[in-house]
């Protein structure tokens, strides 16, 4: 197995009606029953603090310690060499439109208006003390979540 990271793109208008099919059917997996557990954990680690995100770690990987969430600038300068220069340049070039897009965000912060008379809707931003990121991994690898994550709250100064 070779030490980059590719990536297998797939078009959409390529694909076969099988494989196509198989693709969506994957986001309709039912995961109702993974909520019960993640609130669980939640709530333990908004009622015990941090730290206790590692208690829960430890259930997946046994040997877990809390410095293993930390990265080396070491590792990071590792990975910059692993990783094909052309993935490294596409992720900048979303990390700047994600950046871009939540800077827009924070100058109109909150908004509203009547969509059909008596119907309201808009937005109203509200700090959080605590947000969770869960970034996919195994088969299916997503550094968008990652951007999607980090940045927003990277813009509001979090």
């Amino acid at each position: 197995m070779s030490d980059r990271l590719e990536l297998n793109i797939e078009r959409i208008l390529d694909l076969s009606a099988e494989r196509r099919q198989a693709i969506l059917q994957r986001s309709m997996a039912d995961v109702s029953d993974v909520f019960e557990a993640v609130k669980k954990t939640v709530d333990d680690i908004r009622s015990r603090g941090d730290a206790v995100a590692v208690e829960h770690y430890r259930k997946l990987k046994k040997n877990l310690k809390a410095t293993d969430f930390l990265v080396s600038r070491t590792e990071i300068e590792a990975a910059y060499e692993i990783v094909d220069a052309k993935v490294v340049d596409c992720l900048k070039v979303a990390a700047q439109n994600i950046t871009t897009f939540h800077q827009a965000q924070v100058e109109d912060r909150s908004w509203q208006i009547e969509v059909v008379p008596g119907i309201v809707a808009g937005r109203m931003v509200r700090p959080l003390d605590v947000a969770g990121c869960y970034v996919p991994g195994r088969r299916a690898i997503y550094p968008s979540s990652v951007l999607m994550t980090i940045l927003p709250a990277k813009v509001a100064g979090v």
